[in-house]
């Protein structure tokens, strides 16, 4: 579960607890399979969603989160369009070593994992699906053209069906692989020489009309 502070959801809240602390509202939500809860206790006050839609292009006279409440979630649903510069998700990693996400797309699904909200900041740029669905790397830096460190010669990406993915970090080893299960199938690893401290979860797709991202908090 994570806090965000930008999110659009299409959820309706559909119980509210009095005097329970966020974390057990959000251990409801879980257990009533995406029925929403709000909560308050003490002066702390929260919606919790199964399911955040991070809207990217959102107008700022179309959705705003209410003063004073803070919104969690145990996932997070975004699209990103072909074309768009990197998005960014905010800290959701900066008190992480791994996290888990699928991604549905033809090819070219990046994921950064950067020292600050932009690709100006020291990071490391897992590439998915690259060279048309190809061939999957690791870089230092977010450089195109840049070195691959650790590859994986498949095809890992569907435009038709979400594939898994989970990725680990410690110092500077970053660990890439399929399915759900952190250590299992694992296809890119390596040990960067430079060791940047990873704050922020970075998106984008390239080579294609859009990609559909679901991440696990």
């Amino acid at each position: 579960m994570d806090a965000m502070n930008d999110i659009f959801t299409q959820s309706h809240v559909f119980y509210h607890r009095s005097d329970v602390a966020c974390t057990e509202c959000a251990i409801q939500t879980k257990i009533m399979d995406g029925k929403s809860f709000s909560c308050h206790h003490e002066n702390q006050t929260c919606l919790i969603y199964s399911t955040c839609h991070v809207k990217n292009r959102l107008l700022t006279s179309e959705w705003k989160p209410s003063k004073g409440w803070k919104h969690f979630c145990t996932t997070v649903h975004i699209i990103t369009f072909g074309g768009d510069p990197w998005i960014d998700l905010g800290t959701l990693v900066g008190r992480r070593t791994s996290i888990r996400l699928k991604v549905k797309t033809t090819r070219d699904a990046y994921v950064g994992l950067a020292s600050g909200n932009t690709t100006v900041n020291s990071g490391y740029w897992i590439v998915l699906g690259g060279w048309a669905n190809t061939k999957s790397c690791l870089r230092d830096g977010f450089v195109i053209g840049g070195t691959c460190y650790s590859t994986s010669i498949a095809s890992h990406l569907s435009g038709a069906q979400f594939t898994n993915f989970w990725i680990k970090w410690q110092s500077s080893r970053i660990e890439v692989g399929l399915g759900e299960i952190f250590g299992r199938e694992t296809i890119l690893d390596y040990t960067f020489p430079k060791v940047y401290q990873i704050n922020n979860l970075l998106l984008r797709n390239a080579h294609s009309s859009q990609a559909e991202w679901i991440i696990y908090l």
